[in-house]
């Protein structure tokens, strides 16, 4: 069993899907297994999914009649198989050591669920990547 499932839903993502892929596919952490969802894509999305699962075992492809985000990822989710899941989407990009750091949060904290998010900021020749920590939203919308 892997120690994560990293659910990705993919829909006409052809121009940036691989950037996403290679980002899961670079962790420090490599227990892990990707499960691409091809939701019913009319671009080359399935082919560049196709040839990254045919070159590591880690990663299962599933093709479905498009569904909508949610329908790719409820199928991802009856799929994984790991102790978490992750999500990502196939536009973003995870840093290096985001599955390992958030994993060793959630074995020190016993936790069943971690949010963690990010802003990026792109002014001219500036850019910036920061993480957000907002303890009070996270209180409002937790739901026990």
């Amino acid at each position: 069993m892997a120690l994560v499932s990293i659910v990705m839903p993919i829909y006409n993502a052809e121009k940036y899907v691989s950037q996403a892929i290679d980002s899961v596919l670079n962790q420090t952490m490599t227990d892990f297994e990707l499960i691409l969802i091809n939701d019913g894509s009319t671009d080359k999305s399935a082919e560049i999914c196709a040839s990254y699962a045919r070159n590591d075992q880690r990663i299962t492809l599933i093709h479905q009649k498009n569904g909508g985000i949610c329908s790719a990822r409820n199928k991802g989710l009856t799929l994984a198989r790991g102790e978490y899941i992750a999500f990502i989407d196939n536009d973003d990009v995870y840093l290096p050591d985001l599955l390992e750091e958030n994993y060793i949060l959630a074995k020190k904290y016993n936790a069943d669920i971690l949010k963690y998010g990010n802003q990026y900021i792109k002014q001219k020749n500036f850019q910036l990547m920061r993480f957000i920590h907002r303890e009070s939203s996270m209180k409002k919308r937790c739901l026990l």
